[in-house]
């Protein structure tokens, strides 16, 4: 069950996902809130967590609007569908947050209590992510390319942590102590490196 679960979550966010990048690029800006919407309300019921889970979209989308509210302001990045020529993270970028923090205790669960790697995954996955919403045309990166890239992977591998940091304690867990891992509800020991 618990694997199907995680399908489900993968096809969700996928939905999500495609919904809101080929919408801006498209300039169709609404479709990607309305399918989160949609989404993070069906996700929320299937998990029987609905205010948790919300609280964690909610802790994403705030995330989001702070980092690309300040990275569009400082000229990394113009998106489609920025409201008003105002600098501010438009909706459909909101909604790929909400949608990340859909991931959380779904398909990325397995990074809870790894923030070290959760911050490598961001660092990687962060940029990979825009970079392919410029390819679609969602998104226009202004230059340096590779300076704001690294910008960008720099804030991801704060906020990736950061967002599994405070699910954790909205879920009442404490972070693991150093040199240990979460394994279900108990930690146990990291292996030692064979070097």
């Amino acid at each position: 069950m618990a694997a199907l679960r995680k399908i489900i979550n993968f096809l969700g966010f996928q939905a999500v996902w495609l919904s809101a990048v080929f919408g801006a690029a498209a300039g169709q800006t609404w479709l990607g809130p309305v399918v989160a919407v949609i989404w993070l309300g069906l996700y929320s019921w299937l998990t029987g967590r609905p205010k948790l889970e919300i609280q964690i979209a909610l802790t994403a989308l705030m995330l989001g609007l702070t980092i690309d509210t300040l990275l569009i302001g400082a000229g990394a990045y113009t998106p489609q569908g920025v409201i008003g020529g105002w600098p501010v993270t438009p909706p459909w970028m909101l909604a790929l947050w909400v949608n990340f923090g859909t991931l959380v205790n779904g398909g990325l669960s397995w990074l809870q209590g790894r923030y070290l790697l959760g911050a490598v995954l961001g660092a990687w996955g962060g940029p990979l992510a825009y970079y392919s919403g410029q390819r679609l045309g969602a998104l226009t990166f202004h230059p340096p390319l590779v300076f704001h890239l690294a910008v960008l992977g720099a804030a991801w591998a704060v906020a990736v942590p950061l967002l599994f940091f405070l699910a954790e304690k909205f879920q009442g867990r404490p972070a693991p102590p150093p040199g240990r891992v979460r394994s279900g509800t108990d930690y146990r020991s990291r292996p030692s490196s064979p070097c």
